[in-house]
């Protein structure tokens, strides 16, 4: 099944919320959103369940958990949604992450921003959290776990990272991704002459390449005690 590109929640809100927009349809006379019901009505809904799509049932199930959170209806986060020009960018951006992950701590660290976004008047909030969303679209599992692991220390090195990931392979795209996020620092870029040729030298025997020390930024702390606290744990 393919999606519009820019707006992988349409085929969501049509396949979760098919009354809603039939009725918000009605009220408000909307294009896209009279569209969106007319698929709904044919038979949508049911359509990608049987077929079992799994990225729309990730999504549909964060936005329903978004709502639980929220302590509202559905319809009134649908509501809300599509008169909110920030929540709108929110809503986009936690569907698009939580349909791309399998990682259920994650989709329930985006269904809580989206709740926490839910009422939010000042449209800089909702930028920062629109700006959470995407740090968490691209983190995953091992990314958590270097994250985490740097949290707890003051700076740690390529090998020992290295050996909380399986493969080690992956320990520099990692970091690379963490890095681009603005959530880990280089500390030292080398500890030795040169950098580790192949991941059988990361052994931590005295005198192998050490690759370099990373640490944790103000913003990945504030983000690990963020995410703890929305996930319960990572």
């Amino acid at each position: 099944m393919s999606e519009k590109h820019g707006q992988p929640w349409v085929p969501v809100v049509a396949a979760a919320l098919v009354g809603p927009l039939a009725g918000l349809a009605d009220a408000t006379g909307s294009p896209m959103i009279v569209g969106v019901a007319a698929s709904a009505a044919v038979g949508l809904d049911a359509g990608l369940r049987k077929l079992g799509d799994l990225r729309l049932t990730r999504a549909i199930n964060t936005c329903e958990e978004a709502a639980a959170m929220a302590n509202v209806s559905a319809e009134a986060m649908l509501t809300s949604v599509l008169g909110t020009e920030g929540l709108l960018d929110l809503f986009g951006a936690c569907v698009e992450a939580s349909a791309r992950t399998p990682l259920h701590v994650k989709r329930r660290m985006l269904a809580r921003l989206l709740a926490e976004g839910y009422g939010e008047p000042d449209p800089a909030k909702l930028e920062n959290r629109v700006y959470m969303a995407r740090i968490l679209n691209d983190l995953e599992q091992p990314h958590f776990l270097l994250l985490k692991e740097l949290a707890s220390v003051e700076e740690a090195t390529l090998v020992h990272l290295a050996t909380l990931l399986d493969p080690p392979q992956f320990v520099d795209s990692t970091l690379s991704t963490l890095s681009r996020n603005g959530l880990v620092r280089t500390v030292h870029q080398f500890l030795s002459p040169r950098y580790p040729t192949s991941y059988s030298e990361l052994d931590g025997q005295p005198g192998a390449p050490q690759g370099g020390r990373f640490a944790i930024t103000i913003l990945g702390r504030d983000f690990c005690r963020w995410a703890e606290d929305a996930a319960e744990e990572l």
